[in-house]
């Protein structure tokens, strides 16, 4: 009898011990199953300007541990970034812009790949801390796949070259004729891109006096410098390679206080200065 319960007490305790080795196996409390569902490294970190200002720009190693395609921004969803403790906004490459990845660039199960982040940057200085996350094979937790610290002083920014050329033949201050005073300007563009365009498609003008934006102006009828030719130049479209003269009028504020004149590449991700001068009017 007594032989009888032992045994029967040693087939419970085995079945007990294959049962709970079962529960191990299936349950997946450990190994593989805590595997983040991608990892991380940073390859190269660079500043960039954008239609919204400045972005802090990330590209990374990642790495596809789950069974689905990874998008090269799957780390955006996980991923946090602070500016000598204050927290950056999210930011966005268009396509557009030469140093955005292709949102179809899917990463394979198993494979590596590269990916990237983009923060809004509102100072080049400081110190930014970037943290990045996972969820693991189970989803059962968070797993922190990169936790680096980044000087601002150390990364370089990634600048535009404008296709191009802008400058300021001639310059002359007139009246408008009701008592206002006009400053009238022959510009020349010239066009080094492979498309055909106009100057008033490819620059954007902006002038300043006195730190007051200038208006547009008009010359009155029948007025010497009046340039029906010059005037309609501005969206007349050239070829690369060709130049055109085109005439440009503002409003001044005084006949005595240099204005600033910037023209920017309309077409440029960054907004690319292709002129920057002032221009002195007391004797023009």
């Amino acid at each position: 009898m007594k032989r009888r319960m032992l045994a029967i007490a040693l087939a419970l305790c085995l079945a007990c011990s294959l049962a709970l080795s079962g529960c191990a196996l299936i349950g997946g409390g450990g190994g593989g199953q805590q595997q983040p569902q991608m990892e991380a490294s940073i390859d190269k970190v660079f500043i960039v300007g954008s239609y919204s200002g400045e972005l802090l720009v990330i590209n990374l190693t990642l790495k596809n541990n789950a069974d689905y395609n990874l998008s090269p921004y799957a780390a955006q969803m996980s991923a946090t970034a602070t500016l000598d403790g204050k927290p950056l906004a999210m930011g966005y490459l268009p396509d557009s812009n030469p140093h955005a990845l292709p949102s179809s660039a899917n990463i394979a199960p198993g494979a590596e790949g590269p990916g990237q982040l983009a923060f809004e940057l509102p100072a080049k200085e400081g110190i930014v801390e970037l943290l990045i996350n996972s969820d693991t094979l189970s989803y059962t937790d968070v797993i922190e796949i990169l936790n680096e610290t980044i000087d601002l002083a150390t990364v370089e920014a990634e600048v535009s070259e404008s296709d191009y050329e802008v400058a300021v033949k001639d310059v002359t201050v007139t009246d408008d004729g009701e008592g206002g005073d006009l400053i009238v300007m022959t510009i020349s563009f010239t066009n080094n891109s492979s498309e055909a365009t106009s100057f008033g498609s490819a620059v954007n003008l902006e002038l300043f006096q006195n730190d007051m934006s200038l208006k547009r102006g008009y010359l009155p009828w029948r007025h010497p410098l009046d340039d029906d030719d010059l005037s309609s130049n501005s969206y007349v479209d050239i070829r690369e390679g060709a130049s055109i003269d085109v005439q440009v009028v503002y409003e001044l504020y005084d006949t005595t206080s240099p204005v600033e004149i910037k023209a920017v590449d309309s077409w440029s991700f960054d907004k690319a200065v292709i002129l920057d001068k002032k221009i002195d009017v007391s004797g023009s």
